[in-house]
């Protein structure tokens, strides 16, 4: 009798012991699939949004540097790449380069050409311009200037609603209510033309 009872307490304590499993591993398999849920959907707004810093996008031919975009981060790579703080630096074939600096700009996925927006400024030389949105067109090496377009030089003023610089033939036209200014000084010091 008590070998039975024996025998009957540990086949209670067996089964005890494996409901007790049982239900931790019942409850771990709730929590766990929780878990993972979160640990999912976590990683699906994680992935969503990828933020890169200090961007740089270089373009040489011939051995020499033809174009250069710094950006200081990239909020999106999705269809589009958005960048903030951009600076911009193409270096013409007479090697004068040209500085461009823009809050904001979006490249496209299978697209030529690169949208610095708003408020960009245009250096070079002694050339101050600037414009609303600048669009680079990189197989036509091509600037087209929209949105209130203007250029200041110590020799010249141009204002008009947009303008083009075909970079390589180094052709520059501007159109929509163009005013143009040119100062030339004359022989005498104190002579000046407008």
């Amino acid at each position: 009798m008590f070998l039975l009872g024996i025998s009957a307490l540990r086949s209670k304590v067996v089964i005890s012991f494996f409901l007790i499993i049982l239900v931790f591993l019942v409850g771990y398999i709730i929590v766990g699939s929780q878990y993972n849920e979160q640990k999912t959907d976590l990683l699906a707004k994680l992935t969503s949004k990828i933020r890169l810093i200090d961007i740089q996008l270089h373009f040489g031919q011939n051995g020499r540097e033809k174009w250069r975009l710094d950006a200081l981060k990239v909020d999106d790579w999705g269809k589009e790449q958005l960048l903030d703080q951009v600076k911009f630096k193409y270096l013409t074939q007479d090697n004068q380069t040209i500085n461009i600096i823009s809050p904001k700009a979006t490249i496209k996925n299978n697209s030529d050409q690169i949208f610095l927006y708003p408020k960009v400024k245009i250096l070079s030389n002694n050339l101050r311009s600037g414009c609303n949105e600048l669009v680079f067109d990189r197989t036509k090496n091509t600037l087209w200037l929209k949105g209130g377009f203007f250029l200041h030089d110590k020799l010249i003023q141009i204002k008009a609603q947009q303008a083009q610089l075909d970079l390589e033939k180094n052709i520059f036209s501007a159109q929509g209510q163009v005013r143009c200014v040119i100062y030339y000084k004359g022989e005498n010091k104190n002579e000046n033309y407008y």
